[in-house]
């Protein structure tokens, strides 16, 4: 125990320099809608978050439902203002804290504090890691790995005393109330019960259940039971949204084969990511391809590479290393299944959807590679070399995160179609009094698509802090003739002065 408070310690010191860069990073992107120009986390109203849409503070309509992660962000609004830093503080504490309880889970499964320990280093340290912690917004995912970690760790204990049954359960509602990927604890869990039985010699006619594998099974069922409960919830009273309507259209959306079949694409290029994250940036559902078949190279691949698992742990499964190995790459699958398409999401492909994920595929890898480690010097400096490689990437892309028209203008570098990327560099020119630019970036973006009122919106802002308000007028009423209902256009005619009668501005407002 001694030895991991230690490890813990060095890692702290690690994760607040590996990250320091991001201290000094302000809002971007989503942060308008889910931090500063929310009204909900500015006002404290901490009750909205557990009845309405995540961002119904900023007057708009999302399926996100994430209760914790805003009571969260309205309790450092409240603490300390519409500060960057203070944000940035917290989610680089609770990617420490994650990393933490990464080397207590894994000591505990593996029995070894070396495997624990450079788990919790390559996960703490990866450039992947970069998108969900220094983007405000990407906070969820170190948020709901703190309590998915201390749900799993109880789990572990659960053997010790009652309370910890209760706890693990406790924190595992709280990691779902955080957020949904959370929804593949159950499935850990099962994995831990098997991981940790022990074959019994016993007569064949004998078909009794262990008494510890009785309470397991209902314990696991506890966990599967909340999690269908939540699950029922999304999709009735909870979904305030249909996201098949934002996919309507794209083949990716309406054909479950595509989504399956481009799954088994991405897995590939994120295992790609994993070894050699070299090129990273946001948006990358413009860059992915689209797959419609499972009849192709990657599907063969992915059965090829996993039946070898498969093969090598059969041959090998009295060697605990590979055991403890085999175990943790199926876990690695396990969380991998919310990006399968079994479910729809914002996204195809996101570098943050690897968060949680890189906990089992780095303990996959040092459980099977720890001793090979121990003995071989140039492994030990191939190691120390990638460590030292990830950590400068890390720095690199943080870089690009902390200033928001930097980040915006690399992100078209890759994907030079993204509207709401155009129109994030609009409004980081507009921050920055450059309306002259903002207003041509906007204007480029509405070309790509005519029907989205924000642009013409943020253009009329940017006439009317230019002293052209006639110019401004025309782009409000543009946005209103491209959606009537878009609310912040009646506002702002209001506010100088020049209401459109068929406006309908929200109470609230």
């Amino acid at each position: 125990m001694y030895r991991i408070k230690e490890l813990a310690i060095i890692l702290v010191l690690i994760g607040f320099l590996a990250y320091l860069p991001s201290l000094f990073g302000g809002f971007v992107w989503d942060d308008e809608d889910f931090v500063y120009a929310n009204t909900y986390v500015k006002e404290f109203q901490i009750g909205k978050f557990w009845t309405e849409n995540a961002i119904a503070g900023r007057g708009k309509n999302s399926n996100y439902y994430r209760p914790i992660q805003f009571s969260m962000y309205a309790l450092i609004y409240k603490v300390a203002g519409p500060s960057p830093i203070a944000f940035h503080a917290v989610g680089i504490g609770l990617h420490v804290i994650t990393a933490i309880m990464v080397i207590i889970v894994i000591t505990i499964i593996t029995g070894s504090s070396s495997v624990g320990f450079l788990t919790s280093l390559f996960f703490l340290i990866h450039p992947l890691q970069t998108e969900s912690i220094s983007y405000i917004s990407g906070h969820s995912d170190p948020l709901y790995a703190v309590f998915f970690l201390l749900s799993i760790l109880f789990f572990l204990k659960r053997n010790e005393r009652m309370l910890y049954k209760v706890l693990s359960v406790v924190f595992f509602i709280i990691a779902l109330l955080s957020k949904e990927l959370a929804l593949v604890l159950p499935g850990i869990a099962i994995l831990l019960c098997v991981l940790s039985s022990r074959p019994e010699r016993r007569d064949l006619k004998d078909f009794e259940i262990p008494r510890q594998a009785r309470n397991d099974i209902l314990f696991v069922a506890i966990f599967t039971t909340i999690a269908l409960l939540y699950l029922l919830s999304r999709f009735t009273f909870l979904q305030f949204s249909d996201i098949a309507v934002f996919w309507k259209g794209n083949p990716y959306g309406e054909h479950f084969v595509t989504r399956l079949a481009t799954f088994f694409q991405n897995f590939f290029v994120y295992l790609g990511l994993l070894i050699y994250p070299k090129d990273l940036f946001m948006e990358r559902d413009f860059t992915v391809k689209m797959v419609t078949s499972l009849w192709n190279v990657w599907t063969l691949l992915f059965f090829i590479l996993n039946t070898g698992i498969g093969i090598f742990y059969f041959k090998n499964r009295n060697k605990e290393h590979v055991r403890l190995f085999f175990y943790f790459w199926i876990a690695f699958l396990i969380s991998l299944l919310p990006y399968t398409g079994v479910f729809l999401l914002n996204g195809i492909f996101y570098e943050h959807y690897m968060y949680l994920p890189q906990v089992f595929f780095w303990a996959a890898v040092f459980s099977l590679s720890h001793k090979l480690l121990k003995n071989l010097k140039f492994l030990k400096l191939l190691m120390f070399v990638l460590l030292f490689l990830f950590l400068v990437r890390s720095y690199v892309r943080q870089y690009e995160w902390i200033d928001s028209e930097r980040f915006y203008r690399q992100t078209l570098s890759y994907a030079p179609k993204s509207v709401r990327i155009m129109n994030g560099l609009g409004m980081s020119l507009a921050e920055k009094e450059n309306c002259v630019e903002a207003i041509q970036v906007y204007k480029r973006a509405s070309a790509l698509s005519p029907r989205t009122p924000n642009l013409y919106h943020n253009i009329a802002n940017c006439y009317l802090s230019m002293q052209k308000p006639d110019e401004a007028e025309k782009y409000y009423l543009k946005a209103l003739e491209t959606d009537p209902s878009f609310t912040f256009s009646c506002i702002s005619l209001k506010n100088m002065g020049r209401p459109k009668s068929s406006c309908i501005i929200p109470q609230k407002y």
